[in-house]
């Protein structure tokens, strides 16, 4: 697939001035033959390959349409980054091939029963490889033993010289169709090879449902290296952004896109290869996004970006921002420096009541949040009754309050929004994924009616307020929960809680559980409200002195709801 890129560069510089020319915003370029790069930056590659810039800044627009086109991995041209450090031999190592590399066409996505499994075998020593060797790979699925080891024979024609590569696809294609993480780990095993380290490589691929594979609504490269990668859902719409950094390899002519991971470590998600740029500005390549389908779109959509704007593709949320005065007509775009200034932002869909099952009619929703990575200052984020699916909040750090009841969201990232003091996530459909673990500030979190299954609250010791009611938990830990004051679980499947660290306790309901023998609340002696009727396993509620007293002179400050079965106790034997 060729795309078309409009290259809009600057910075005039002193005497060798290249002109492009220009379709929708003009910028005066030069080339100076001792540059870095934009910021004389020297990013490095794959395998420690160190890339080289023109004096060039890149900044244009991609567009890709809807469809959902597979781009494999070892397609040709097949032209990658990989190569061996000559510096880096041994001359005791004269006869040393190993693995370069693992593929699987394609990497990520919607994976079959029958993916063909590629490599690329590199010599690595000083001598040409004249005979035949066994290339072998094997799987494990998440995170069980690895599967039986495929061998094959990697055939020589003539000769594999000295640092040389080539590429090799086994016959015997691997089952990946189960959607989950995959580990491949492949080796060559040559007779009389000098270095084993090479022998093995290790790749990871993920299998995934058709629902979470997204396809790219535009590619955006700023002058800084850095780019913005938005992507859409099922319904086309432009939802979600990736963040990440480019560098340009003008020998290989290979654009590489990576992001970093919150690990702080960098992940290679693509390339553009068979890069160009002809006289009057524009870019070509291939693109080759790993777990990303795409396809070009007809034409340049996108024509009014340049640095310096958001894009905003949901109209409602830029009339909002418009009505607060931070931008001045509808056209998809926000000056990005007046969004500085948001410290608290918040939609409320229009809510018309409930239909005959009780469930809420919202109109004037939002479908996309794309462009709040552009609110570096935002605390208060308030999102109701809405019909967003996903949203990053990554660019976020001084998020501490955040309110999004009744979105449909499939997954929700706080691992950035370390300040987080409140979330409510209130009846966002079923099988939400949730981690909180990097949340360690969390006072408040509500996290009603999702079909929660499980959730680790392990990292979690300053909540006070928890509220997972409505959902399929059958066990919640809060014995790190020192502050806790009120917990409402009620309509799960719980079947005993320990409290015993939580002295502060003012109110629990657990109504609707599965609670069985005794439930013991002696130690919270500031337990006025407790509900733990309908539970037919429960036979005792064990309480103190204080407690028992208060219940037995019916005093108006305990209000305790419990089955007439069950019995209050200072022992319960």
């Amino acid at each position: 697939m060729i795309i078309i890129l409009i290259l809009c560069c600057y910075k005039l510089l002193y005497m060798r001035v290249l002109l492009f020319l220009f379709l929708i915003i003009s910028f005066s370029c030069s080339e100076d033959s001792t540059s870095n790069g934009p910021n004389n930056n020297n990013p490095s590659g794959p395998n420690g390959n160190v890339f080289t810039f023109s004096d060039i800044d890149i900044l244009g627009q991609w567009d890709f349409d809807q469809n959902r086109v597979q781009i494999n991995n070892f397609s040709e041209p097949r032209k990658r980054d990989i190569n061996i450090n000559i510096s880096q031999r041994d001359y005791d190592d004269s006869l040393d091939v190993g693995i370069l590399y693992v593929g699987v066409s394609p990497l990520s996505g919607e994976l079959s029963s029958n993916e063909i499994i590629s490599c690329v075998v590199g010599n690595y020593g000083y001598l040409p490889i004249f005979e035949d060797f066994q290339v072998s790979y094997k799987i494990a699925y998440e995170d069980s033993e690895f599967g039986e080891e495929v061998f094959e024979t990697y055939t020589i024609t003539d000769s594999l010289a000295s640092v040389d590569y080539t590429y090799f696809d086994f016959a015997t294609t691997a089952d990946f169709s189960q959607p989950g993480s995959y580990t491949i780990e492949m080796s060559t095993h040559m007779p009389d090879d000098m270095d084993a380290e090479t022998d093995t490589f290790t790749r990871v691929v993920e299998s995934l449902e058709f629902t979470d594979v997204c396809s790219l609504h535009s590619l955006i490269l700023n002058e800084d290296n850095s780019f913005n990668l938005y992507t859409t859902n099922e319904e086309g719409v432009t939802n979600y952004v990736i963040f990440g950094e480019y560098a340009l390899d003008e020998e290989n002519n290979t654009l590489e896109l990576s992001v970093i991971e919150s690990s702080g470590s960098e992940t290679i998600i693509g390339y553009m290869y068979d890069v160009e740029i002809d006289e009057n500005g524009l870019i070509s390549g291939t693109v080759n996004i790993e777990g990303l389908c795409i396809q070009l779109l007809d034409g340049y959509e996108e024509e009014s970006y340049f640095q310096g704007l958001t894009y905003i593709p949901d109209s409602i949320f830029e009339e909002e921002l418009i009505s607060m005065g931070f931008d001045d007509q509808l056209d998809n775009y926000v000056i990005t420096a007046n969004l500085d200034q948001i410290g608290a932002f918040g939609i409320e869909a229009t809510n018309l009541g409930m239909d005959e099952n009780g469930d809420n009619i919202w109109t004037d929703r939002l479908t996309s949040l794309a462009g709040v990575e552009a609110l570096p200052n935002l605390e208060f984020l308030q999102l109701i009754g809405n019909d967003l699916d996903s949203i990053n909040l990554t660019q976020n750090p001084e998020l501490k309050y955040f309110y999004a009841n009744f979105n449909q969201f499939k997954s929700v990232n706080t691992s950035y929004n370390t300040l987080l003091n409140t979330i409510s996530i209130d009846g966002n459909g079923a099988d939400v994924v949730l981690d909180f673990t990097n949340n360690p500030n969390l006072v408040n979190l509500s996290v009603p009616t999702c079909d929660l299954t499980e959730l680790d609250l392990s990292e979690n010791p300053n909540i006070e307020f928890l509220d997972l009611y409505n959902n399929q938990l059958t066990n919640v830990i809060t014995l790190n929960m020192p502050n806790l004051r009120e917990v409402r679980l009620q309509w799960n499947n719980i079947e005993n809680m320990d409290l015993s660290n939580n002295a502060l306790l003012e109110s629990l309901a657990l109504p609707g559980n599965q609670l069985q023998g005794t439930l013991d609340v002696s130690m919270c002696e500031n337990l006025t409200d407790l509900n733990v009727s309908m539970n037919s396993g429960l036979t005792c509620i064990k309480v103190s002195a204080f407690q028992l007293d208060a219940i037995n002179n019916n005093d108006p400050n305990f209000n305790w709801e419990y089955d007439s079965g069950v019995t209050l106790s200072l022992d319960c034997n």
